[in-house]
């Protein structure tokens, strides 16, 4: 009986030990099972094989949710105006004008003993002038002004009242003289000029064959001449303007018979010359 009885435990013991090796083995593989069972790692995508020649691709950036986007507005660019040359229409640099037009010419003469002697006549201007300009609108130079009269008109106070009108040859009263043109605004052609220098009087002998001539001899004489103008202008060209000017010319001069052997005595002459002139002007 007790030789039973130990078997019985013996066996219980046993069956007991195996019972929970195998619930210890069973909990091992529900937790992690074998290293040769496990599943392998899925293998990463190759990026496609670029062809020679082809551009990279690009990834775009991940667009932005839940920010509001707003049109940019449009940039309107105006280009800048064109800069004009310098010295295009512009009064500027190297001056040359000439001039050609119409006048009259008035004045009188004095002989040594206080007698009067009126002149007159339809003459024909001229204008040469060169300069420069040291400042723009502001022209300094030379230049020679005339005005030529084919028939001079002199006219006679009788003692006993009246006059008597001769008409004698020809005269010219000149300027050779420095002077400034000024353009308030050197883009334009409105001027202003003036010059002060060498006047210029000549009168030709009279027609010896009229009974009673004058002058009896060719006179001639230097002394003050000023001259004074007013003007406007168009560009025509790049350098180039047309116009016209209302000029005034005044000369003041002693004048001496050309022939000594002629009896005469000297005569002061004060003449003034206006007139208008057409003008081309290179500036």
């Amino acid at each position: 009986m007790r030789d039973v009885r130990f078997r019985f435990g013996l066996a219980a013991s046993v069956l007991g030990f195996v019972t929970a090796i195998s619930g210890t083995a069973a909990a091992q593989g529900a937790i992690e099972p074998p290293v040769e069972q496990q599943p392998a790692p899925p293998t990463p995508a190759q990026p496609p094989a670029q062809t020679e020649g082809a551009a990279s691709p690009v990834t775009a950036p991940p667009a932005v949710t839940g920010a509001a986007t707003e049109p940019t507005p449009p940039v309107s660019v105006t280009p800048p105006p064109p800069v004009p040359s310098r010295g295009v229409e512009m009064h500027d640099g190297f001056y040359f004008r000439a001039g050609l037009g119409l006048g009259g010419l008035m004045g009188k003469l004095t002989d040594e003993e206080d007698e009067e002697l009126s002149l007159s006549g339809f003459s024909v201007l001229s204008e040469l002038a060169f300069g420069g300009t040291p400042v723009p609108g502001v022209v300094i130079g030379g230049g020679i002004y005339t005005g030529n009269v084919s028939t001079t008109t002199y006219e006679v106070d009788l003692d006993g009242g009246g006059s008597v009108s001769i008409d004698g040859s020809s005269s010219t009263v000149g300027l050779i003289a420095p002077f400034v043109d000024v353009y308030p605004n050197p883009e334009q052609g409105l001027h202003f000029g003036g010059a002060i220098g060498l006047g210029v009087v000549t009168a030709d002998e009279g027609d010896d064959d009229d009974d009673f001539y004058f002058p009896p001899d060719k006179y001639s004489g230097v002394g003050l001449g000023l001259m004074a103008q007013a003007g406007y202008e168009a560009w025509v060209a790049d350098q180039w303007s047309i116009g016209g000017v209302a000029r005034l010319l005044f000369v003041r001069a002693t004048l001496k018979p050309e022939d000594d052997d002629v009896e005469g005595m000297d005569v002061k002459a004060s003449v003034f010359v206006p007139g208008v002139l057409f003008t081309a002007t290179y500036h």
